[in-house]
């Protein structure tokens, strides 16, 4: 994962001419050498109220595009839309920001891990097998049981999604107004490779023979090896997933959907910090990994050259461009589904 450096923010609205915010505050990002300040004045463009940035919340970080990820699941349940939320109070926005510096500090304090660990990414392993210590087993334990209970949220965000997807079936998109927003989408005609095979094959087989070409690929797979299952969970863990489980069945037999929006906000608020913890252990143990395949207990991290068949669509747009064109197909326009996940 790459990280690119900026500043977190936290707009506030102007409630009246006395000097009054509203309860609304947008969390947002701009990455450097852009400033705060320049963000702002974009945001004021078109806004009917004066809005405000508190210099004092202003948070920068290596990684602000992560950061500000994890504040909107964090405070997913305060979400009005997209990246402005309602906060009570004052000390939910202290929380929200002394959260960004926590995680700007601790991003900070990895920096060296996560690049050290992006360049062995892109680097071949050796095919060596090294030994666990404790120090890793302890690391690789902590990925496993975030990973388990990521999986478990995970499986509850499935189930809603099912209900969401039944609702719209059946009563269509109006029954998730105010959750879901659908988007009309005109995709441009393209080449298609199916169409082509499926023609061509029937009369000059040799012509996808002649377009498919075996090109070098670099592959990179990590696995954890350290397991667990859902029965090692805490107890609170267990605990939040029954009791969600039950009002996934309530609320699916009385239709309250906001009700499910709610728990799927709350969701994203606990995995979080789960996400964190998953994405600096990988880090560590990969550093720890080094050039080696395996190490052994932990996980596998094989880096290495594959070959792949590709249909080269532009080498065949070049020397037949009238056989490429009887391929060009319209594509019918679709409706995309978009989550809005607003506040009740």
């Amino acid at each position: 994962m790459r990280f690119n450096p900026g500043t977190i923010y936290f707009v506030r609205e102007a409630a009246d001419s006395k000097g009054g915010l509203t309860v609304n505050v947008k969390i947002g990002l701009v990455e450097d050498p852009r400033t705060a300040q320049q963000r702002l004045a974009e945001h004021q463009t078109g806004n009917p109220r004066k809005l405000f940035l508190d210099e004092a919340q202003l948070v920068h970080t290596d990684a602000v595009k992560y950061v500000e990820s994890q504040l909107h699941k964090t405070f997913a349940p305060h979400r009005i839309s997209g990246e402005w939320f309602h906060f009570e109070s004052e000390a939910i926005i202290n929380d929200a920001v002394a959260l960004a510096k926590e995680y700007a500090l601790a991003v900070g304090k990895q920096m060296p891990t996560f690049e050290t660990a992006r360049k062995l990414a892109r680097t071949l392993s050796d095919g060596s097998v090294l030994s666990s210590t404790p120090a890793l087993l302890a690391t690789a334990k902590s990925m496993a049981q975030a990973a388990v209970t990521l999986d478990a949220y995970d499986n509850l965000l499935e189930l809603i999604e099912e209900v969401f997807e039944v609702a719209i079936a059946e009563e269509g998109p109006d029954s998730v107004e105010g959750i879901y927003k659908f988007i009309d989408v005109y995709p441009d005609p393209a080449f298609s490779v199916t169409a082509f095979k499926a023609e061509i094959k029937k009369t000059n087989p040799e012509l996808i023979a002649k377009y498919t070409i075996e090109e070098p690929k670099f592959t990179e797979k990590f696995e954890l090896l350290f397991e667990l299952d859902s029965e090692e969970l805490s107890e609170d863990v267990q605990e939040y997933l029954a009791k969600s489980a039950v009002i996934i069945e309530q609320a699916t037999l009385s239709k309250d959907y906001f009700q499910l929006n709610e728990l799927k906000l709350d969701i994203a608020r606990l995995k979080a910090p789960l996400d964190w913890i998953v994405l600096s252990s990988k880090a560590e143990i990969q550093v720890a990994c080094g050039l080696a395949a395996e190490i052994e207990g932990i996980c596998t991290w094989v880096r290495k050259l594959a070959t792949t068949s590709t249909f080269a669509k532009g080498l065949l747009f070049e020397q037949e461009p009238e056989l490429f064109q009887r391929f060009v197909l319209p594509r019918e326009a679709t409706k995309r589904k978009v989550f809005i996940g607003n506040k009740v």
